[in-house]
């Protein structure tokens, strides 16, 4: 029907329901606009020149600047790259930008249309008056905005998250020198387990600090269950430097010790209540005089070791 065939109201209805929808969509792309602007990531629209556009909350921040000094700059060049001045022409000239996985991923996507996701890329920046090194997981999309090429960049910095990584290596780096140190004899046995200890802890402690990390379920359970080995390590290496230490010589009833060990041992273990059962038998006059710490570790592994046989077989 045309509009001369339409009756007043028919064209009053539907103006209000134009009106209607546009003021959905205003509202759709304000709610919008204020997702983009306020997520925990640098996000950055440029145009062909790699010219910075539009941005959001997180990459002014992150660069300490307003965002007038930021727009229609190159993407180094407003992110405050060290190396976006080193050649004449500016950001992306230089030989180091050509080897820069930032700034090649962003030339690819326009060149090519390819988007990227998340591929780490390391860069250097003058922050807070210091030359600082982050790392950050990129992704680009091609965009089509006013008829004008356009890419989208986002920048997850994971600056934290590396350099945990870096001294989780750093932590086994030395677990594996201190075994070696071991080996040939260089340290004492009580030093051994003083540092293995140390670096169980470390361990220990990364694992829970990385659990926050936005990483999957099955990760989670791979980090809790390596945690959970790590704290066994610190306790197994702190029995190994009491053992070593001067014997401390007292009365002890072995029944009475027993039974404490293979209760403490139960309650670390509580897979074995059901799949083992452990009777005990004790003979007469079974008083000693010996150092507790060293005696409660001879009976512990030969405890464990009886258990992990037992639950092997399935049996007594």
């Amino acid at each position: 029907m045309k509009n001369k065939d339409k009756t007043k109201e028919q064209l009053i209805q539907e103006l209000a329901e134009m009106r209607k929808r546009i003021a959905e969509l205003e509202a759709s792309d304000a709610e919008l606009s204020a997702i983009l602007a306020n997520a925990p990531i640098i996000i950055m629209l440029v145009d062909r020149e790699r010219r910075v556009k539009k941005l959001n909350h997180s990459a002014i921040e992150f660069t300490g600047r307003p965002p007038d000094e930021m727009i229609d700059r190159r993407s180094g060049e407003a992110l405050r790259c060290i190396h976006s001045q080193d050649d004449p022409k500016g950001c992306g000239f230089s030989a180091y930008c050509k080897n820069c996985m930032m700034c090649r991923i962003v030339l690819d996507t326009l060149e090519t249309g390819n988007s990227y996701y998340r591929v780490e890329a390391k860069l250097s920046f003058a922050l807070e008056e210091e030359q600082q090194e982050r790392y950050f997981l990129e992704s680009t999309v091609p965009l089509t905005v006013s008829n004008k090429q356009m890419v989208l960049i986002c920048l997850e910095d994971i600056t934290e998250r590396k350099q945990a990584e870096e001294k989780l290596n750093q932590t086994m780096a030395e677990l594996e020198a201190a075994f070696k140190q071991a080996e040939w004899g260089i340290i004492t046995l009580r030093g051994v387990a003083h540092n293995l200890k140390n670096v169980a802890m470390s361990i220990s402690i990364y694992c829970g600090s990385i659990k926050s990390e936005p990483i999957s379920n099955a990760a989670k359970e791979k980090l809790r269950s390596i945690q959970e080995r790590a704290e066994q390590m610190v306790q197994n290496f702190q029995r190994l430097f009491e053992a070593t230490c001067e014997p401390h010589y007292e009365s002890l009833n072995l029944p009475t010790l027993m039974d404490v060990l293979t209760l403490e041992i139960i309650q670390e273990h509580p897979v074995w209540k059901t799949k083992i059962h452990i009777d005990r038998q004790y003979g007469s006059d079974l008083n000693v005089t010996a150092d507790l710490e060293k005696l409660a570790i001879v009976f512990r592994n030969l405890i464990i070791n009886a258990c992990e046989a037992m639950e092997q077989e399935g049996g007594r």
